[in-house]
């Protein structure tokens, strides 16, 4: 059983090898997932202190939620906030177990709504913050090559990883990285 966490009014969750799951009240089941990156192959002793997140419904039901092409979040039913909640809980609980490690998350332009979904993330990290200001920072960036737009990239770590400042600075970098790769 997870910790409580001070954040928000979130679901409860279960972790199996890094893949949190949990079901809304609406019946509705997530996963939420930490996977190692290759993001920082340049900077070797980075690299291991990066993962990569994820989360998604587990299937699709009528009621799950969506972004419209305006970039709202829209519900066939009513929206649950509580899911925001969680996926910022599951973070939390991540980092105060890894407190070295940093995730990354990445709004890829697989969909054209990768607009949204920063937008989205950016609220719900700015509701989230309110509620744990010291705990974690965010950093962002737009994943531009020299004739693609990739999508936007977003660096969550703890504000007292003691690797804080390298990461922020590679993940700040890290556009340059891809540029000069040929992506």
């Amino acid at each position: 059983m997870p910790e409580e966490s001070n954040l928000l009014n979130h679901y409860s969750f279960v972790e199996v090898n890094l893949s949190y799951n949990f079901v809304t009240d609406s019946g509705d089941q997530y996963s939420a997932f930490f996977v190692g990156t290759n993001y920082f192959e340049d900077y070797l002793d980075l690299n291991e202190h990066v993962v990569s997140f994820g989360f998604s419904p587990n299937e699709r039901r009528s009621e799950a939620f969506f972004l419209d092409s305006n970039c709202n979040l829209k519900r066939r039913a009513k929206i649950d906030l509580r899911v925001r909640d969680t996926i910022f809980a599951i973070m939390e609980e991540f980092l105060t177990k890894f407190p070295t490690k940093s995730i990354v998350s990445i709004c890829a332009n697989n969909d054209a709504r990768e607009l949204c979904r920063r937008k989205l993330f950016k609220d719900w990290y700015k509701k989230a913050s309110e509620y744990k200001p010291t705990l974690i920072e965010k950093y962002d960036i737009d994943l531009q090559g020299a004739d693609t737009f990739y999508g936007y990239a977003s660096l969550i770590l703890r504000n007292d990883n003691p690797r804080h400042d390298k990461l922020r600075d590679a993940f700040q970098n890290l556009n340059n990285d891809l540029i000069s790769k040929g992506y």
